[in-house]
């Protein structure tokens, strides 16, 4: 009868910790709801920074094009000379050489920095 005693307080010992440490059904659904939320808002947020990427590398884009109309238009361009990586040269009305960079703003450049263009080859 002790030995009988004894298995049952057991048995019921047993029961009664895997129910107070054991995670239920609902707990394990409501940490998977919210382990999906967190990835989701994870992935928003990437995804967001990329776009606000792509929009800035646009606009720097569109800023340099941009300058660079504007420069032809009211500057003259440097037909013989180019930058120190092949860009394009131009000499505004205070006499001085500039370029436009990849953001559209101006570089002024010393004239002994300046490069001679190599002449084009026009084969037709």
């Amino acid at each position: 009868m002790k030995k009988l005693w004894v298995i049952a307080m057991s048995l019921i010992l047993s029961l009664y910790c895997e129910q107070a440490t054991g995670q239920t059904t609902k707990d394990k659904v409501e940490h998977g709801i919210k382990k999906g939320a967190r990835e989701t808002k994870e992935g928003i947020k990437k995804g967001a920074q990329e776009t606000k990427k792509g929009v800035k590398k646009g606009a720097h884009e569109v800023a340099e094009q941009a300058s660079e109309l504007h420069s032809k238009v009211v500057d003259k361009e440097v037909g013989d000379k180019m930058g120190p990586n092949g860009e394009d040269i131009f000499y505004d009305n205070d006499g001085r050489y500039y370029y436009v960079d990849e953001k559209g703003h101006r570089v002024y450049l010393n004239a002994s920095v300046l490069r001679q263009r190599p002449p084009k080859n026009d084969k037709d």
